[in-house]
């Protein structure tokens, strides 16, 4: 775990606060949000992968952005090598036809779906 926001004083200095229920005591400064999400990002045993949807509703459009390490060990695929590539580059055209739509599908309604078990690594 990296060291605490507190400790770059030169980068909370001007950084927005969120006023918390007894403020100025229970004000949170922006950076400290954003680096414990980072953190708990980083350090989930669940494995996660973020997409991008260019174009929505096209299912030709969807692209890697990243994932946590429990995401890497979990489709075997590196962050670094694949975030900008489309979903069928990083698990093939097989693979894509049936996340694809599932994907679009909770991105319209926001509604979880079920991913049928496929094997990631190709």
């Amino acid at each position: 775990m990296s060291a605490p926001p507190e400790q770059d004083a030169a980068r909370l200095q001007d950084a927005p606060t969120l006023v918390g229920p007894d403020s100025p005591k229970g004000a949170v400064r922006l950076h400290d949000v954003a680096w414990l999400n980072a953190q708990l990002f980083e350090q989930l045993s669940l494995g996660v992968t973020m997409w991008h949807i260019d174009v929505p509703g096209d299912p030709n459009s969807i692209r890697y952005v990243t994932a946590n390490p429990a995401g890497e060990r979990l489709t075997g695929q590196r962050a670094a090598e694949s975030a900008g590539r489309l979903l069928s580059e990083v698990y093939g055209v097989k693979v894509a036809e049936t996340f694809a739509p599932r994907f679009l599908d909770v991105a319209a309604t926001g509604r979880a779906g079920y991913l049928p078990d496929v094997g990631y690594r190709m």
